[in-house]
């Protein structure tokens, strides 16, 4: 064979193994604080950067080191996409909430993140954790002296009279929240000697119930009954996920009250709530699951842009309750916009308002917008439907809208909508296929003059190809959802195997709203389980499926909380698998 025709060959091999779109990737991982108390959280997480026309299509997937002396409380991610010259940039954090279960210096050694097929890994992250932790180790106290001890006072309804030298008390407040209301439950615990060795309790389980540790009060001596008690308390913000009645099932408490003797079990009391279920909401208005009270506000980050140019309409809703339970109403913008989801970041915590067992906080979602010709953008008002609990009704937290001015500018074109059409000219010919005219000579020549041609093809079709994933992101993620799905089980399998239930059901959950999310046009990877539930439905899909996926996704919240066994987490990783295979063969009206 001739040199000529082995060197073409040569580049079109080189040219097959070029990856289709270049991206440049940067990981790093950081922990706040570095300092913790034994029993207090920190933050840790892992941020991956990657800049390219293929940022959107691009997956990270993380692998954490080994949490020695940590464990993982909650997980949560954040995700911002930026335009630029030097193209489009995506910024995707993991967030891990860590409780430090021991005293000691700690070394995170680096955690890998696989993106396109490479791994990557972030720096070693130092964390100290000094004495204390989630037991109770109250100071020494000597033996009360003998107090001559008038009757036991009758209890009254706010107070609770202990008769023993270690008595325990769980309540809750209020008896008979509705669904998704805040309750407090509260743990007190009564002493009247002094304990040996470590107190330890175990926090209360509650099914169907999103829990929050709240700071606790300290500790006071009282007089009661006639004898000394040392009091300590220890409280947590409960959400009830389902109408019913529930059980807050009691606290065990493990005590030596003998410096020789062994330690002992004590328990509360359990304690009985009516849960409600939430009235029907207004006719013709749209309720996602809010409940508390808040406010609403929408702004945009300039108020004139060119043709071709990019701009942020940033919607906040603040308020107390669970801001991990709500929807995103997404803008309406006119159909000449195209409109994304570009970040959201949920931040809660315990004194918002000034009330320390208040969880409240800030849920802010940016859009990133592109108006294709000169015009008027008027974004209308965007009405935020929530119950507050106190009221006992529905009240709407509604925005101002907002206007922007487009100018001539840069004048932009649609990617075809079918990969099909992008290929057709390409799939009509190949190697061994003459352009024109006759077979002149032996069929080496001609495989040699098409060789050229095929190596102009393919450039043809890179360029075009990058040209399309850069004017429609949505195609893209289409394209990907059943390799984001795998991904997100693989990640479930590697977590089971660690025992993590957090991350196996997280990473379930987001195999199965991602897939949605991708094949559905939405503008957002990380969506919630009732716009993944609302997609399908507006989709078409049968009540059937949809019920099945939605018992899944509930499934998955549920599992974050109250725990499972392996049999369990098995089941809802087969029934993943099967639900994606079947919304795979189902059009859902996607890209």
């Amino acid at each position: 064979m001739p040199r000529e025709l082995l060197a073409i060959i040569g580049i079109a091999c080189a040219l097959a193994t070029v990856p289709e779109v270049a991206a440049d990737v940067q990981v790093a991982a950081s922990a706040q604080p570095q300092t913790v108390a034994a029993g207090e959280t920190l933050t840790y997480e892992i941020s991956v950067m990657i800049t390219g026309p293929a940022a959107l299509a691009m997956q990270p997937q993380p692998t954490l080191p080994h949490l020695d002396g940590l464990e993982i409380v909650s997980t949560g991610t954040r995700q911002s996409v930026t335009m630029g010259n030097g193209g489009m940039q995506s910024t995707r954090t993991y967030i891990y909430v860590l409780r430090a279960k021991r005293a000691g210096s700690f070394t995170l050694k680096p955690a890998s993140v696989k993106v396109g097929g490479q791994t990557y890994e972030t720096g070693s992250v130092q964390v100290n954790v000094t004495s204390g932790s989630t037991t109770i180790q109250p100071p020494s106290m000597p033996p009360a002296t003998p107090i001559p001890e008038p009757p036991l006072p009758s209890p009254t309804e706010d107070e609770y009279i202990p008769t023993k030298i270690v008595d325990l008390r769980l309540t809750a407040e209020p008896e008979n929240p509705y669904v998704g209301q805040q309750v407090i439950i509260t743990f007190t615990f009564y002493q009247s000697q002094s304990l040996y060795g470590d107190t330890r309790y175990e926090p209360p389980k509650a099914e169907n119930f999103v829990t929050k540790e709240l700071s606790h009060p300290e500790n006071v001596t009282r007089l009661i009954g006639g004898t000394e008690y040392l009091v300590q308390q220890r409280r947590w913000a409960a959400f009830p996920t389902a109408a019913g009645r529930a059980t807050i099932e009691p606290v065990k408490v493990t005590a030596a009250t003998h410096p020789l003797g062994s330690p002992d079990e004590h328990h509360t009391n359990s304690v009985k709530l009516n849960v409600r279920a939430l009235p029907p909401p207004p006719a013709g208005k749209q309720f996602e699951g809010a409940v508390g009270k808040f406010t609403a506000e929408l702004t945009a980050d300039c108020t004139s842009v060119k043709a071709g140019e990019t701009f942020t309409l940033t919607l906040i809703v603040r308020g107390a309750g669970n801001l991990h339970g709500l929807g995103t109403p997404t803008p309406q913008v006119p159909e000449w916009v195209k409109i994304y989801r570009s970040r959201e970041d949920r931040t809660s915590a315990p004194g918002y308002g000034g009330d320390a067992d208040t969880i409240g906080g800030e849920a802010r979602f940016e859009f990133l917008a592109l108006a294709k010709r000169p015009g008027t953008v008027k974004v209308p008002p965007i009405e935020f439907v929530y119950f507050n609990p106190h009221a006992g009704r529905y009240q709407t937290a509604k925005t101002r809208g907002v206007s922007i001015q487009v100018t001539p500018g840069v004048a932009t074109e649609d990617a075809p909508s079918e990969e099909s059409e992008q290929m057709r000219h390409i799939m009509a010919r190949g190697p061994g296929k003459p352009a024109s005219g006759p077979l002149l000579v032996q069929p080496w020549f001609w495989a040699l003059q098409g060789l050229p041609l095929l190596a102009l093809a393919a450039f043809a079709y890179l360029a075009h190809r990058n040209r399309a994933l850069l004017a429609n992101p949505e195609l893209v993620r289409s394209l990907n959802a059943p390799r984001v799905a795998r991904a997100h089980l693989y990640e479930a399998r590697e977590a089971l195997t660690r025992d993590d239930s957090d991350r196996f059901c997280t990473a379930v959950s987001h195999a199965i709203t991602d897939f949605i999310a991708h094949r559905t046009g939405l503008q957002a990877a990380d969506i919630s389980a009732q716009e993944a539930i609302a997609a399908l439905r507006e989709a078409g899909i049968d009540e059937g499926l949809v019920g099945r996926v939605e018992g899944l996704l509930r499934r998955c919240d549920y599992g974050r909380f109250a725990g499972g066994g392996r049999a369990q987490y098995d089941e809802m990783l087969q029934a993943a698998r099967r639900l994606i295979d079947e919304l795979g063969a189902k059009s859902l009206g996607g890209r």
